[in-house]
């Protein structure tokens, strides 16, 4: 178990690195936004799901529980971050490319928490996970062109 955690720490690590060495197209006001965006959206998803629908069962031990919040709390919302940034800076089709991406690599780490049984899926499959995860990348994609467009109104940003 301990492997496994270190693994999910040295994933989050990695994956903040990788963010911060990257270019980023994004303003710093629209990255503090989605960031603090995504974690109350993603921390919400995750509780409303666990806590009161108890379709996903948490493992109540100190390391799983780790292991989990280094996905809830750090990796989702800078991947969502990072796709979001992608997302914005091609074409079309590369769009879509880089969305389905997105919703394969967050439901590997689903199944990752899965298969360690940090997590139990009660009467929930990964369909389920992945019509979240749309969910929340659309809903989120959405969200930054309205902030943005209010930052271009207000004269905060150019286009």
């Amino acid at each position: 178990m301990l492997m496994e955690l270190l693994f999910w720490i040295t994933m989050s690590i990695l994956c903040v690195i990788t963010y911060f060495i990257v270019h980023k197209p994004l303003y710093i006001v629209e990255r503090l936004f989605l960031i603090l965006f995504l974690e109350f959206f993603i921390t919400s998803y995750f509780a409303v799901i666990s806590v009161n629908l108890e379709q996903i069962y948490i493992e109540k031990q100190m390391v799983p529980t780790i292991m989990f919040l280094c996905f809830e709390l750090i990796l989702l919302p800078v991947l969502f971050l990072f796709f979001i940034d992608l997302f914005n800076s091609t074409s079309l089709i590369k769009r879509l490319l880089i969305f389905g991406l997105s919703i394969l690599v967050c439901l590997g780490m689903e199944w990752l928490l899965l298969i360690q049984d940090v997590i139990v899926h009660v009467n929930w499959g990964l369909w389920q996970s992945m019509l979240g995860y749309v969910t929340m990348l659309v809903v989120t994609i959405i969200i930054h062109y309205m902030f943005k467009a209010i930052l271009i109104d207000e004269g905060v940003v150019t286009k």
